[in-house]
């Protein structure tokens, strides 16, 4: 027997296989044993656990978070996270009231950073291995989440593991620089950036590669600077994680909440051409024709981005913002340095971020590429 010595967890130790750097044996090593029994987990629920120290490497350790609801009698869905500053128990709690209402487990790593020295895949494998380990899991609803640097390994992950990932939520940073959305997603794939965030175009430039791959995806804009989606983005991220599990069959279909969600986008996109914002208008109208086509009619965003495309000021908008964004790639180089490279200031300090976040972190560490864990 195995026993974790922060909560008094029993688990049975005799299946344990050891760990390996491809994602195909740390899933076979999950799918052979979730055939075992899975043990009474006596994690506390309804609360972020600050530290976890894994079993198969004391050195690793994850913040956890369990919704009041958890039962060891059914699988959960899962969304790894990462952290650029390896702030487990801040990250679990911007996330904490959407996967309270969600019913989502929450595993945030305490030693990936950003850099080449991050540590992000030997933290990945361990945590992954980990919450299999000890945790009842829907193998169908694995979904990766991280924040700027962490965004990035996150999508890493999702790319190279095989199908692993039902799901990824990126904030405030797109694709790793040597990857690019392709028609092998296999993912849902959810972004959120500030609309003062320096990496705002990366996004903007992100969206077509998206629509010529025929991804399922969303991009949602907030107020604010570089750094967490605040919890009402995230409490949307899920829910339309949920609405895309019912699409592919790995949640059952519930009609009220598919109406109510789009009820809601197109609700939204009423009152964005309501403000003349009609760029908006769009993106909200393709999106619900994107990813809810499967789940219900959508005829009218289909025509509703027909008619707008058509206007002039559309034309006139789409040819301004891309002016603006132009100009934005010109001007970042001539920012201040802490400036053009700062990372990163959590949601959770007030919801700000500023510059002189950046003077934590060498200069060596912000031109590094996070590495893909697998």
């Amino acid at each position: 027997m195995i026993a974790n010595r922060e909560y008094g967890y029993l688990a049975n130790g005799s299946g344990t296989l050891k760990l390996h750097i491809t994602i195909l044996l740390l899933i076979a090593a999950s799918q052979r044993s979730a055939v075992a029994e899975t043990p009474a987990v006596e994690f506390p629920v309804g609360m972020v656990i600050p530290h976890v120290t894994c079993l198969e490497d004391p050195k690793q350790s994850y913040a956890l978070y369990l919704p009041s609801s958890f039962s060891a009698t059914r699988k959960w869905p899962i969304i790894y996270v990462f952290d650029p500053f390896a702030r487990g128990r801040d990250a679990s709690e911007v996330i904490r009231a959407a996967a309270e209402k969600f019913g989502y487990i929450v595993a945030v790593s305490n030693n990936s950073k950003n850099g080449a020295m991050g540590g992000s895949r030997e933290a990945a494998e361990a945590v992954w291995q980990d919450t299999h380990q000890r945790l009842p899991l829907d193998p169908n609803r694995r979904y990766f989440a991280g924040l700027s640097g962490g965004a990035r390994v996150a999508t890493s992950l999702a790319l190279s593991c095989g199908g692993c990932a039902a799901g990824v939520i990126s904030n405030a940073a797109g694709f790793p620089v040597s990857n690019a959305p392709s028609g092998n997603m296999k993912f849902a794939y959810f972004a959120t950036v500030g609309d003062a965030d320096f990496n705002y175009a990366e996004f903007a430039q992100l969206r077509p590669k998206l629509d010529s791959s025929a991804a399922r995806y969303l991009i949602r804009t907030f107020e604010g600077p570089h750094g967490w989606a605040p919890p009402d983005v995230w409490s949307e991220a899920l829910n339309w994680m949920d609405l895309q599990a019912m699409t592919v069959g790995t949640l059952p279909r519930d009609p009220a909440r598919i109406k109510a969600t789009v009820d809601a986008s197109l609700s939204r996109a009423k009152e964005l051409e309501a403000k003349d914002d009609l760029v908006a208008a769009v993106g909200e109208y393709e999106a619900v024709a994107r990813n809810f086509g499967d789940l219900t009619d959508v005829t009218m965003a289909h025509e509703r981005v027909s008619e707008l495309q058509k206007n002039k000021n559309f034309k006139k908008a789409v040819k301004q913002e891309a002016a603006e964004l132009d100009q934005q790639n010109v001007l970042k180089p001539r920012l201040p340095p802490k400036c053009r490279n700062c990372q990163v200031a959590s949601w959770t300090q007030s919801h700000s971020a500023n510059c002189e976040t950046g003077s934590r972190i060498s200069k060596d560490k912000r031109r590094a590429v996070t590495a893909p864990p697998w």
